[in-house]
């Protein structure tokens, strides 16, 4: 029973450690993955604010000095924010994870009671004895090193044979079945608890399993959200950088050719075409969920990405772009 409760109590500590170490493990992998994911989505954001207002509200406004221009339409653009689209996932990464509590412990009313269960081990050894030799038992009985010793002699084998009587032996046997009795008193009393703190910890191991299993498709997700958003930004940023330098030109037109497109050489015209073609195909990839209701990464935004994958290499490339 001593080294069943000892295990245990071992066992349970070592199990509640465990369970601590995957919590605090899961939690610093998650505040990571949330934190990266919360500033690509504000980048995000920053970006398409920037390419709305700067680039294609004037380019709006240059169009509109435009005469005589072919159609030039620019559809509105009222972007919900990324940063907002991502709060059920932030909120889910919130989950509190579950409670670990300490081990309950009782060592001090154990040790008390084995403390307590040696003393009256010998203390009625020593009664035993003193009865057995003829001792009249006073206070003095417990301080009289003469008649302790006579007692001691009767425990070590006096009282079967006087002739192997020895004190030392008897106060060796003595203290060691105190001892015994105190241990085994001490097991007894802590052996239901180390059954229970056994069990109880087994639960909160398995508890902290099933959270850290939960949490890392959370994880996966923002992970796999934080790299789709870098791989937009970087495409919406090229196209800002086109669109500005688009804009940039056209103003140059206008002060150069004046605001009659009929009248522009074929350059510009060619020009002021590419600019109108190009910000038509991005307009579509600003205004997009990102988000699924499963809290997965939506294909709207995964297509996007190829989209303005492809309107970058074309505007790199100077090739034909199509609409999407």
């Amino acid at each position: 029973m001593l080294f069943s409760t000892i295990h245990n109590q071992s066992k349970a500590s070592e199990l509640i450690e465990r369970a601590k170490e995957i919590i605090e493990n899961t939690k610093e992998r998650i505040r990571e993955a949330k934190e990266k994911l919360l500033e690509e989505a504000s980048k995000n954001d920053s970006i398409k604010e920037q390419l709305n207002k700067k680039g294609l509200n004037k380019f709006q406004k240059l169009a509109q000095k435009l005469k005589n221009e072919p159609s030039i339409e620019v559809a509105p653009v009222n972007m919900t924010l990324f940063i907002e689209q991502i709060e059920p996932l932030i909120k889910k990464s919130e989950t509190e994870p579950p409670q670990i509590v300490e081990l309950k412990q009782k060592k001090g009313s154990a040790l008390f009671t084995a403390f307590f269960a040696t003393l009256i081990t010998i203390v009625s050894a020593i009664l035993i004895g003193a009865f057995a030799t003829g001792v009249s038992v006073t206070p003095e009985t417990f301080t009289d090193m003469k008649v302790l010793e006579d007692i001691l002699a009767w425990i070590g084998g006096g009282a079967f044979n006087p002739e192997i009587a020895n004190p030392v032996w008897g106060a060796i046997g003595l203290i060691a079945v105190a001892i015994a009795i105190g241990a085994l008193t001490w097991s007894m009393t802590l052996s239901k608890t180390s059954k229970q703190n056994l069990e109880l910890s087994e639960s909160m191991l398995m508890d902290a399993e099933s959270f850290d299993s939960e949490m890392n498709e959370i994880i996966k997700t923002m992970q796999n959200l934080t790299q789709a958003l870098q791989d937009y930004r970087k495409n919406i940023e090229i196209c800002d950088a086109y669109i500005n330098e688009y804009n940039a030109t056209i103003h140059r037109i206008l002060l150069t050719e004046g605001d009659d497109f009929e009248v522009y050489k074929p350059s510009s015209k060619a020009h002021i075409e590419r600019a109108s073609v190009t910000v038509s195909a991005i307009i579509p990839h600003l205004n997009i969920a990102i988000m699924t209701t499963e809290n997965k990464t939506a294909d709207q935004l995964l297509q996007a990405i190829d989209d303005t994958k492809k309107l970058v290499q074309d505007l790199i490339e100077e090739k034909p772009i199509s609409t999407m």
